[in-house]
């Protein structure tokens, strides 16, 4: 819990000083157009400047989707991880990525596939920049969490001339676990024990959309999630009609704690838990840290992955 608590109070920070950089930034976009470029410093020392964005580039999108892809081209690299370029870089990284968040996966996999070409100039920087991706793109209590732009980062890596083997091996496990259960692919199957005993496969379930719920007993954020689904009119409506299937599933392995916890879900959710351990045991679902939410389709192909509820409400309810 401190370790969590730490990380937001640092991504917070980070995130405040990137958009008082952006808008700083802002404030220069029609300079850069014109050739003056926007400058990141740390404290007196620049640490890099932003490109110029060419002229005949006017729409407001097309200049920042230029300007995300060629944003590392004036860094120097060789610097990376010195004490004259940490912070400096920090707050770079955090409005690189708040720029990408703003823009499709197409133009952002443009962007970080260049910026790890540009990174393979020495280990230091290769293992530098993949660090701060993962803060970003893979850490379960990120705002800017995103598992297809962190496969983008991992396939680049993996091509790299300058990783060395402990950021290879991180690289292809994180790899091999994001590939699991990918938006748009099928969901992994598995069996599933009800409260009466019985068990029945997933794919088992009939409905136009299947929400799986990965939870743990007594955390909090597993319960708040819990009370804003179930006092949601839409989705209990939903669930009534039969076009939605949620499923509360525990994976842990203690099933008189599983058994404990029945009674505080909604009588209509399927209430289940993995007594064989066959999710965790053999990784079936990434799962980073509950709360997790799959949302599946009626084929059981994966619309959403580890997504937060809201985004889950905006796709079922077209919001």
């Amino acid at each position: 819990m401190k370790k969590d608590l730490l990380f937001i109070i640092v991504l917070c920070l980070l995130v405040f000083a990137a958009i008082f950089i952006t808008a700083c930034i802002g404030g220069h976009t029609g300079n850069a157009a014109g050739g003056e470029q926007a400058e990141v410093h740390d404290g007196e020392r620049k640490v890099f400047a932003m490109p110029d964005v060419p002229v005949m580039i006017t729409d407001e999108t097309e200049r920042l989707e230029y300007m995300t892809i060629h944003f590392w081209d004036n860094y120097n690299f060789q610097t990376v991880a010195t004490p004259d370029s940490c912070f400096g870089t920090e707050q770079a990284v955090a409005v690189f990525v708040m720029n990408m968040h703003r823009l499709g996966r197409e133009v952002a996999a443009k962007a970080l596939q260049k910026m790890v070409a540009r990174a393979d100039t020495t280990t230091a920087a290769m293992r530098y920049f993949f660090d701060k991706m993962e803060y970003y793109l893979y850490h379960p209590l990120s705002p800017y969490m995103d598992d297809e732009k962190m496969i983008v980062v991992a396939d680049a890596v993996l091509k790299s001339r300058h990783a060395d083997f402990g950021l290879m091996e991180r690289a292809g496990f994180m790899r091999k676990s994001l590939e699991k259960n990918r938006e748009g692919h099928g969901a992994a199957d598995f069996r599933m024990t009800l409260p009466d005993g019985n068990i029945m496969n997933m794919y088992g379930l009939k409905s136009e959309y299947t929400l799986l719920f990965f939870y743990s007993p007594g955390c909090e954020n597993c319960a708040y999630i819990r009370e804003v689904m179930a006092h949601d009119e839409r989705i209990a409506e939903m669930v009534d009609k039969g076009r939605l299937k949620v499923v509360a599933l525990y994976t842990e392995g203690d099933f008189e704690l599983w058994k404990s916890s029945l009674k505080e879900f909604p009588a209509k959710w399927i209430k289940a838990c993995d007594r064989e351990m066959k999710i965790e045991n053999n990784g079936m679902y990434l799962i980073k840290a509950t709360p997790t939410l799959y949302l599946l389709d009626r084929n059981k192909r994966v619309l959403l992955k580890d997504a937060p509820l809201e985004k889950v409400l905006s796709v079922l309810f077209d919001e």
